[in-house]
């Protein structure tokens, strides 16, 4: 139940990608380009535990606020 894709150069993940994910707990998606995340991406991963997300050139503007709303329920 774990995704391992560090450093495979991925520059964004689509929306949809998690969809039939649900029993995902652990996503590792450090080490890759991704500079924002889709408001709703992580929505249905209700099972994640683990979020690695280190060295990832995060953009920070008003798209950033999902993401953090994200991880501040997961406290």
């Amino acid at each position: 139940k774990a995704l391992n894709v560090t450093g495979n150069k991925l520059s964004c993940l689509d929306e949809n990608l998690f969809n039939s994910c649900r029993r995902l707990r652990e996503l590792y998606l450090s080490e890759n380009m991704i500079s924002f995340f889709q408001p709703g991406i992580f929505d249905k991963l209700k099972k994640l535990k683990t979020l690695s997300v280190e060295k990832l050139p995060l953009y920070c503007d008003c798209q950033i606020s999902y993401f953090i709303s994200y991880l501040d329920s997961k406290r």
